[in-house]
């Protein structure tokens, strides 16, 4: 990739918008795009805020004198509250954390570390059926919980001076301008001139063993569920190999010779289990067509 490109997929990756339509595994996109959701439905409560301090201008109007681009006017002419960055803050990083914890709670699909791998088809099976029960409940909850807080906060706005109104959209849209376009835009720029360097030389080693999400494109070029499952496993696979080989550089385990040996009869028996699927399915069709 040149550097272009390298920034369009680092600021994909950054956009929340885009990062909903993403092929990753988990969350699904669904259900990404419902927590991106909630996140909004949350800040824009939140910014409500804005409702408890007085508005700059005078709050003693009708709403019947005011049309429509007299109330859009007012977005840009009213003079700022410097209370606006307290509200856009707190309402920021209250919205972002409840999110990360509903995907916490509800779409984390994690097993524990220290447990083997479940044994048999059944137990998978119920596990799988447990995280899809989860996934629902959390869809639900997040989805009802998105409806009342634009409902909660609509409803708060409309019983209040409408100077007060403009300020809360005012701090709600200066939230979504830094989250959605400022700070991930600056955020691609600086990964795209991280991984730029990293190619050039040693100077962003260190940066890259500390945070390897930086070298994070699983989902770029992803077509079907099946070449991001094969993607997958050749990652975990490579993983597991470094791992052992820098085990034998720093004398543990076994030596290089037996790895190796390993290695090869692992890649001979996939290979063997290869042909054997291959000439399977293909006495099966010669079957199917005499």
């Amino acid at each position: 990739w040149d550097g272009l490109e390298i920034f369009v997929h680092c600021l994909m990756h950054s956009l929340p918008t885009f990062t909903v339509y993403l092929n990753y595994a988990t969350p699904s996109k669904k259900h990404r795009c419902i927590l991106h959701i909630l996140q909004i439905a949350i800040l824009f409560l939140g910014c409500c805020l804005m409702l408890l301090f007085k508005a700059p201008v005078s709050e003693d109007i009708a709403a019947l004198d005011r049309n429509t681009l007299v109330l859009i006017g007012e977005f840009f002419s009213m003079p700022f509250q410097p209370e606006t960055l307290g509200v856009m803050l707190i309402a920021g990083l209250f919205s972002a954390g409840a999110r990360k914890a509903m995907r916490w709670l509800f779409f984390s699909y994690t097993a524990p570390s220290d447990q083997p791998p479940l044994p048999s088809v059944e137990a998978r099976s119920e596990q799988l059926r447990f995280w899809h029960d989860l996934a629902e409940t959390g869809k639900w909850i997040c989805f009802i919980t998105a409806l009342v807080c634009f409902g909660v906060g609509i409803a708060i706005c409309a019983t209040v001076p409408q100077p007060r109104a403009v300020a809360v959209i005012r701090a709600f849209l200066l939230v979504i301008l830094w989250s959605h376009l400022i700070y991930p835009t600056v955020k691609a720029i600086v990964r795209t001139v991280v991984l730029i360097q990293a190619r050039s030389g040693p100077v962003m080693d260190g940066l890259l063993n500390v945070y390897p999400g930086l070298l994070d494109f699983e989902h770029v070029g992803v077509q079907h569920a099946d070449f991001l499952s094969w993607r997958t496993q050749k990652i975990v696979a490579e993983e597991e190999l470094l791992r052992r080989v820098y085990e034998v550089a720093d004398n543990k385990g076994k030596g290089l010779t037996a790895m190796i040996r390993e290695e090869l009869e692992v890649e001979a028996e996939n290979f063997r289990r290869d042909y054997e699927d291959q000439v399977a399915m293909s006495n099966m069709g010669y079957l199917e067509d005499h």
